[in-house]
């Protein structure tokens, strides 16, 4: 039974990992070409330095910052930092400060000023997902139609 409820919930959850992880590659690749193109540059200051520990490796850094718009405006926000990086701001016992970019008009939209674009990770885990949907669909499709054809052979 419980195998039964895997095997039907495989088709629709690669299809949904698929659809997600495409809607972030174009989301991904939406921020760093308009940051790459008018994204304006800012002194933050690190508040913060969070993390998760995994068996016993810490990573998934994030830093909470704080800057000025070049219009005056403050703002606070977190940025993903490598694991090299946020161990060593996590370490520091003097102020830190990062270079980061943020769009004027989204202020929400904030990397270090050297991000590289991962869309194109994203966008082959999506097709990776999407194809492997397929071949489950076409695997079960043929192999429904092999045993049809076996029974009426035998018959």
């Amino acid at each position: 039974m419980i195998d039964k409820i895997k095997s039907f919930l495989l088709v629709p959850v690669l299809i949904l990992v698929g659809i997600g992880l495409l809607y972030s590659g174009v989301e991904e690749y939406r921020h760093s070409k308009a940051l790459n193109d008018h994204g304006k540059l800012a002194e933050a200051v690190v508040e913060q330095v969070n993390w998760s520990t995994k068996r016993g490796r810490d990573r998934n850094f994030k830093a909470d910052i704080r800057f000025t718009t070049e219009a005056g405006q403050e703002i606070a926000g977190s940025v993903e930092l490598p694991d090299a990086q946020g161990k060593q701001l996590r370490d520091s016992d003097a102020p830190a400060t990062l270079q980061v970019k943020y769009l004027p008009e989204d202020t929400k939209v904030i990397e270090l000023a050297d991000h590289k674009d991962s869309s194109a990770g994203m966008f082959g885990g999506a097709a990776v997902a999407l194809l492997a949907a397929v071949g489950v669909v076409l695997y079960r499709h043929y192999k429904k139609k092999s045993a049809g054809e076996m029974e009426t052979a035998a018959a």
